[in-house]
């Protein structure tokens, strides 16, 4: 089971942004936002204030608040989502159940703007990290 801690990592350039990331480490969360920023994934970032050159670093006092998560938290958190879906869908727990929340977040993202597909490839992404850290662990 692996354990790790959710860090706050504050981003600064012209304008300043934040992401929370979990991950084993701090180095290991600045090091996930930088790919995350060099990769484009910049709209994942919300904006906070205006600044001038790019940095990252942690904010201890956001991070402090934000306890250790494993993944069968995680897991445990999305069965209790697709219990409540099923319950008010009438489906059963299974596959089709899973498949229709999915579509129906899509429906949610569009109605929002977000584009679903990026932000299924993301979350695919933060899953496959999230399971290499326990696997590392």
């Amino acid at each position: 089971m692996s354990r790790h801690r959710t860090y706050r990592v504050i981003v600064t350039r012209t304008e300043s942004y934040e992401i929370d990331i979990a991950a084993g480490s701090e180095t290991t969360a600045i090091a996930n936002a930088e790919r995350l920023w060099e990769n484009g994934a910049r709209r994942y970032f919300p904006l906070v204030d205006k600044q001038e050159k790019a940095t990252f670093r942690i904010d201890e006092h956001a991070s402090s608040f934000l306890r250790d998560i494993s993944n069968e938290d995680r897991a445990r958190w999305a069965k209790k989502a697709l219990q409540t879906f099923s319950q008010e869908t009438g489906s059963d727990m299974g596959r089709e159940a899973l498949h229709d929340l999915l579509s129906d977040l899509g429906h949610y993202a569009r109605s929002i703007g977000l584009d679903f597909r990026d932000e299924m490839g993301r979350a695919a992404d933060v899953c496959a990290e999230e399971i290499a850290e326990e696997v590392q662990s």
